[in-house]
């Protein structure tokens, strides 16, 4: 319970605190996943843990590719590895321009290359550890923390929302300014709107496992059913639906159009996967009945005209600027196609490559794959290909497994909340929040690791 309790309050604090993005908040939210996944694996270890050994391999190849890219090289070398590197650098660093015979690594920014590293190995430690351990915890305690943890940020960006404030907790205003657009504890809606999108679908899933558990009440009397709607079982149904409302209509009240756009992907695709072990017609309709109810009053209650507007207003934006700034990317990976300009230096070379939106600076792709193609190259690539592959392969494994219901409803949740975040991360960078990596880490645990004992029921008892 500990344990649980620990994971819980450190994907809260990686949310609360502003999504982890300043110092004070992300390096105690890294040491907490770093010994929670140390603590993971000597907890898991009591039952000989399957611990995913291919995505710590994975893992294993990303780390020692970003490290590749801080090794100091001769001039000579780096000039023939990445010739682009050389011509920033003389703009960039002084120091390096003033002697020919300083030896540098790829990365045009090293600092920033070790820190993404530190981050990612401390996640991936967290995500590693949580998978292994989950045999032994209890999945409907921890995915109650996480909808407890959700339901709060949902109230905090409504009444935020309600009370015509920009301003964070009621005090706290951006360093961005006003353009930011915060929402909840978070600098910008649409991040907001990304932890929403991973949340969403295991409270989804588990609501659903809640209620196929309960449909012998369907045979019960009228009196029956009504002495039951005073029980825990009852209660928990109606508190988990209540927090799932909650949470959508924060994330609809974003205005994000990402966000409402793929809320309606994960509403399908978690009752897609559910339904596939559900057998009667009637449990699917009324899965399908359930999910178009919480979309349309969603939207209804936040205001068609308003989501609407959002909407008719993409056409010729450019996708709100950002195919300019896709362009100016490309650029970026064609110079560096091979070993990249170095992990966490987009912002660095931005400052050569901009070539629009003037007095406005982009730090930020905008979308995530096509920064890592040009803070990696092919060199940071292609681990990161095989990692993804490595677990897709494991994910499908894991949901063939025959397991209990409760189990398979809430890893659908945690499946279909990983493609919630890889459609967002296309137009955002989500991901790129401590707060929200934490989250994302859970989730990869819950969609990978082994599937709890199923408990088979004692036999009758004779009499």
């Amino acid at each position: 319970m500990l344990f649980t309790i620990s994971i819980v309050l450190t994907v809260a604090w990686g949310a609360l605190s502003f999504g982890a993005v300043y110092p004070w908040a992300y390096w105690p939210l890294l040491g907490a996943c770093a010994v929670l996944g140390v603590s993971g694996l000597v907890f898991g270890a009591h039952r000989r843990p399957e611990i995913p050994k291919p995505l710590l391999s994975g893992l294993t190849l990303i780390l020692l590719a970003g490290s590749l890219q801080l090794v100091p090289l001769p001039r000579s070398m780096l000039n023939r590895l990445s010739p682009r590197a050389d011509a920033v650098l003389q703009r960039h660093d002084l120091v390096y321009a003033a002697d020919s015979n300083l030896p540098h690594p790829l990365s045009i920014r090293p600092e920033g290359g070790r820190l993404l590293l530190v981050l990612v190995a401390a996640f991936g430690l967290f995500s590693v550890g949580i998978a292994a351990a989950l045999p032994r915890v209890s999945w409907p305690t921890l995915v109650r923390g996480l909808i407890s943890v959700g339901a709060a940020l949902g109230l905090l960006g409504i009444l935020q929302k309600a009370t015509f404030t920009s301003e964070i907790y009621g005090f706290w205003s951006s360093q961005y300014g006003g353009g930011s657009e915060p929402f909840g504890p978070f600098l910008n809606k649409n991040h907001f709107a990304g932890w929403m999108l991973m949340n969403l679908p295991v409270a989804i899933g588990y609501f659903y496992a809640l209620a196929a558990a309960n449909t012998h009440q369907s045979r019960w009397s009228w009196r029956r059913r009504v002495l039951w709607i005073s029980s825990s079982e009852a209660h928990e149904i109606l508190l988990v639906g209540a927090a799932i409302l909650v949470m959508a209509l924060a994330l609809v009240m974003t205005l994000s159009r990402a966000g409402i756009g793929i809320f309606v992907f994960v509403l399908a695709a978690t009752r897609s996967l559910a339904g596939r072990r559900q057998a009667a017609r009637w449990k699917r309709k009324v899965a399908i009945l359930a999910a178009t109810a919480l979309a349309v009053f969603t939207v209804m209650w936040v205001g068609i005209d308003a989501v609407a507007t959002r909407f008719l207003a993409l056409p010729g934006s450019g996708l709100g600027g950002r195919v300019a700034i896709w362009r100016d990317t490309l650029t970026i990976i064609r110079d560096f196609p091979w070993t990249g300009s170095g992990l966490n230096t987009y912002g660095t070379a931005m400052l050569y490559y901009q070539t629009f939106g003037f007095p406005a600076f982009f730090p930020w792709a905008h979308n995530d794959y096509l920064q890592l193609a040009a803070e990696g190259g092919l060199l940071v690539g292609i681990p990161i290909a095989i990692l993804a592959a490595l677990l897709v392969r494991q994910i499908r494994s894991r949901l063939r497994e025959n397991t209990d219901w409760m189990s398979y409803a809430i890893r659908v949740g945690a499946v279909t909340g990983l493609g919630a975040i890889a459609l967002q991360e296309c137009v955002d960078f989500s991901l790129q929040l401590p707060g929200n990596a934490a989250l994302f880490s859970v989730l990869c645990a819950l969609a990978v690791a082994p599937s709890p004992p199923v408990s088979v029921p004692p036999p009758p008892r004779v009499r």
